[in-house]
């Protein structure tokens, strides 16, 4: 058993040691954030291998580039460059050289360091034996060049050591060296230990407020020592292979004045020959065993690609913009797209799109292509679209903060909404900036076996607990829960209103009775509670470097107290637990358990806490500019830290146990997932394109407002199907359809009934004309009758009857093409055609009456000629009047009766067209 916790034991300690390890080497690597990050970002510069590269393609100022390069063999574009520093501390750079004349450039230099060596040095080696050492001519094992070599990824340099007697295998391997490698000669510390000071210097062209600093990285093992069996590249280098082989040490101030001075200027150097603006530039410098200061290598830099005065004046020539397109476009400050000035009518300060950029940052999602370095009140314009993400976004900081106080979770100033970007004061040194976010609930619910005979003054009284450093107090609110009481005692005796009389007295008595107990309760429970309800919460925030918190959860213990005030000191009674070593290490779903906690006093008696707590994994985030403060293995934030983050379902049960069960069936109801804010990819391509402002006109660049409707639409919610819910969804699918279905047969309705209309109207017409002649007709015979007033009454009369044939002829021929239209009404129009022929028929009658009407009125003429003659004539002109009159009544007795049918026809008809056409649908 021993044996086994002593193993355990063993392999804590070294797992703690390699995560350390690890630290300290993602620390001080200074790796990009993806290995195609210079790729992307097409830097002309780059780390390692590049460095060199630039020396060896820079066209001009070597005679102000004031650095200490020890000697160089480069092999670039099958040109043989030799690059060093002369006497006056400038860097030469010469063509085409040779082999011989690096090797014996770098053994003069060696010979001339063997003669004037340092005499300050430490006691464990003699000067002799250092001299000895370090001599190329006595010792071959000495290391004599170092060849580095591009490695995988490009930003790396490979090292590999050669001494005095590898030289010679090495030059008959290669004669020229690789085609990504240099070689250099090898530079002696002075603690004659491998040790490299890595610079971190920060630019003019740099944001950054921070100071330069460096780390001093010494190799533990010296570079000659005999009882250490290792590879001469692990004694002379320093390898980060092999674990805990080196150590590292943090360097500021005035010891890094001369390192600065050089890495200036370098960057000076490096700015004049390529496009760039350097920010940040990391480099590894050498001291030798006399304090001379050697740069060996460039580890990362961080610039931005410049364009040169040419470039600009022909891409100007090229795509040269118009005085309408300058005067009439807006670039949105947030996105970057060119709009009309009457589109981007929103303005906003800086401010509001700085707290934006924060707030992004704080919920683990940043913004890259947006650059917002201040937070000043100046107004800017934005699009619709970047407008509606703004208000959004700061209508989601009111809604967290006030969520915050809803979880009692301290507020110090209101004011300051997102944080500020400003360097922590209490962090750990090597912690990296990535941690596991969690968060751990406390919902005290209540208090219970309070005893009679305690001294409480429950009108101040406190609960309070503490978890680390910090602590938590709630006042209890005991008048409410008094008011409550005596609701619920009111309630159970409070009856129907129809009861019966009996009934009814025994319940009024039985009240009365409850009132004075209630009387003599509220007097009691002045002075006495058995429970307590307190229903509050407290969330924390804390974070851990992976998901293992197996120790903050097993050893972490929460102390609360029962107190008389807000004095933590001044406590009535007290308790401590273990709740959360319940909850399951490494889980990332929520968690929730319930405990009860006995709070002793000071006369052994005790009161019962329950307390319901939770736990839940939230994801890696961001904490480069949090205060954190370590226990148990994992990191407090500041108390007053918060974030937007929804509770999970296993905490929503502890408030509401049918949470989860009516969550799944508003669900399974509504058939749909939550809203979320996406685009389809017709939707994008509705978007504006970014490149139409280079070749359009003014009026072409700019897009309409009815395309700026279609873009904000194309932001709008779409609703996403569940596919539990396909079944459900048929059942819609063919509810729409026959409602479909319906409104086409309503359409077809509609459209019949406005052509039976048409029809209608005119038939009427038709029957008016009709009747309108026969009134006329009426009137003309109780008139006196003339001649020549004969003559016209029966010329109108003839004209009428003429127009009545062609209504009815132009009405056949619109039957005809009805007939045509639809199947359905072939019968009704036959039928009407039959009818309207009928009509035809007593027009025809109708001629014949007039023509004996004209008949009659000759032989009245004939008898007006001879007015003188005898009464025979004058019997016969009556005869004829009484004739014209019969046949005049019978005319307009025939057309009333036709009249009536052809209506009565007529309406059956279209009451059988309603019939026909009336389909019900349900719905």
């Amino acid at each position: 058993m021993r044996q086994q916790e002593a193993d355990e034991r063993e392999k804590f300690q070294a797992e703690k040691k390699l995560r350390l390890w690890q630290q300290i080497i993602a620390k001080i690597s200074f790796a990009p954030p993806d290995e195609g990050f210079y790729k992307d970002q097409n830097y002309p510069v780059k780390p390692g291998y590049g460095l060199f590269k630039a020396l060896g393609s820079a066209r001009c100022g070597f005679k102000k580039l004031k650095v200490n390069i020890p000697e160089t063999y480069l092999n670039f574009e099958q040109t043989q460059y030799l690059i060093y520093t002369d006497e006056t501390g400038r860097v030469v750079r010469k063509p085409d050289t040779s082999w011989q004349t690096f090797t014996q450039k770098f053994k003069s230099q060696l010979d001339q360091e063997g003669f004037s060596k340092n005499r300050k040095f430490n006691d464990q080696m003699s000067l002799y034996d250092l001299y000895e050492k370090t001599n190329i001519k006595i010792n071959q094992d000495a290391p004599i060049i170092i060849l580095r070599g591009q490695a995988s990824p490009d930003y790396l340099l490979s090292q590999n050591i050669f001494q005095v007697k590898t030289l010679g295998e090495k030059r008959s391997s290669s004669s020229d060296g690789g085609s990504n490698s240099f070689e250099q000669r090898y530079i002696y510390s002075r603690p004659m230990k491998a040790t490299v000071l890595r610079l971190v210097f920060h630019t003019k062209n740099s944001q950054s407020t921070n100071a330069n600093y460096a780390f001093r990285i010494q190799n533990l093992v010296e570079i000659f020592d005999p009882d250490t069996k290792i590879s001469v590249n692990h004694k002379a280098c320093i390898s980060s292979v092999r674990q805990n082989t080196f150590v590292v040490q943090n360097v500021k101030g005035q010891g890094l004045k001369e390192y600065e001075q050089q890495a200036e200027s370098l960057v000076i150097f490096l700015e004049k020959n390529n496009q760039i603006r350097i920010k940040q530039i990391v480099l590894d410098f050498m001291q030798d065993l006399e304090g001379k200061i050697w740069l060996i290598s460039m580890k990362s830099i961080l610039a931005e690609n410049t364009i040169s005065m040419e470039q600009i004046i022909a891409k100007k020539a090229n795509k040269q913009k118009t005085l309408d397109q300058l005067t009439c476009s807006v670039y949105c400050k947030l996105c970057g797209i060119i709009f009309k000035k009457d589109d981007v009518s929103k303005v906003l300060t800086y401010k509001l799109l700085w707290e934006l950029v924060q707030h992004l940052k704080k919920r683990n999602l940043p913004l890259k292509n947006i650059k917002v370095s201040h937070s000043s009140t100046r107004p800017c314009r934005v699009c619709n679209l970047c407008y509606m993400l703004v208000v959004g976004e700061h209508e989601l900081i009111e809604i967290e903060q006030k969520f915050a106080r809803a979880q009692n979770i301290p507020l110090y100033d209101a004011v300051i909404r997102v944080p500020i970007d400003k360097k922590p004061k209490h962090r750990p040194a090597l912690l990296s900036e990535k941690l596991c976010q969690w968060r751990l609930i406390f919902y005290i619910s209540e208090i219970s076996n309070i005893g009679i005979d305690q001294n409480i003054d429950f009108k101040n009284l406190y609960f309070q607990y503490k978890l680390h450093n910090f602590r938590t107090s709630f006042k209890i609110q005991v008048g409410d829960q008094v008011n409550n009481d005596t609701q619920k005692k009111n309630r159970l005796y409070s009856g129907d209103s129809k009861l019966s009389g009996q009934t009814q007295q025994r319940k009024n008595s039985t009240l009365k009775n409850n009132q004075l107990d209630d009387l003599g309760f509220h007097n009691q429970q002045i002075k006495h509670y058995s429970q307590l309800n307190l229903n509050h919460i407290r969330v924390h925030y804390f974070f851990s470097e992976d998901l293992n918190i197996d120790k903050f959860l097993k050893e972490t213990q929460i102390k609360v107290r029962l107190c008389q005030g807000p004095d933590w000191n001044a406590f009535l009674a007290e308790g401590t637990s273990k709740t959360i070593s319940h909850f399951k290490n490494k889980d990332k779903s929520g968690q929730r358990h319930s405990s009860q906690v006995l709070l002793f006093f000071e006369n052994a008696k005790y009161c019962v806490l329950k307390i319901n707590t939770g736990l839940v994994y939230d994801g890696e985030y961001n904490t480069g500019k949090l205060n954190l403060q370590k226990y148990n293995d994992v990191y407090f934030p500041d108390e007053n830290f918060y974030n937007c983050n929804p509770f999970p379902d296993e905490w929503m049960e502890m408030f509401d146990p049918s949470y989860v069960t009516r969550k799944n069936e508003m669900e399974d109801q509504e058939g749909t997932e939550k809203y979320s804010p996406k685009c389809t990819k017709a939707e994008l391509n509705k978007m504006i394109d970014f490149n139409s402002y280079k070749n359009n006109s003014k009026f072409k660049l700019v897009e309409s407002r009815v395309q700026q409707m279609i873009r904000i639409k194309s932001a709008a919610t779409t609703l996403q199907s569940n596919p539990n819910n396909y079944k459900n969804n048929q059942e819609i699918r063919k509810s729409n359809e026959l409602q479909a279905n319906f409104i086409n047969n309503q359409e077809n309705e509609n459209r019949n009934k406005s052509k039976d209309k048409q029809q209608r109207a005119k038939t009427a017409k038709i029957i008016q004309d009709l009747t309108g002649s026969q009134k006329n007709l009426s009137k003309q015979i109780k008139r006196p009758v003339t001649s020549v007033s004969r003559t016209i009454k029966n010329q109108d009369q003839h004209n009428n009857n003429q127009n009545i044939m062609d209504n009815n002829n132009k009405n056949n021929n619109n039957n005809n093409d009805n007939q045509n239209d639809s199947d359905n009404q072939n019968d009704n129009e036959n039928q009407n055609n039959n009818d309207n022929n009928n009509i035809n028929y007593d027009i025809k009658k109708n001629n014949e009456n007039e023509n004996n009407i004209n008949n009659n009125n000759k032989k009245n003429n004939e008898n007006d000629n001879y007015n003188n003659s005898n009464d025979d004539n004058n019997k016969n002109k009556n005869d004829n009047d009484k004739n014209n009159k019969k046949n005049i009544n019978e005319s307009n007795n025939n057309n009333k009766d036709k009249s009536k049918s052809n209506n009565e026809i007529y309406n059956n008809n279209n009451n059988k067209n309603y019939n026909n056409n009336d389909i019900w649908f349900p719905f």
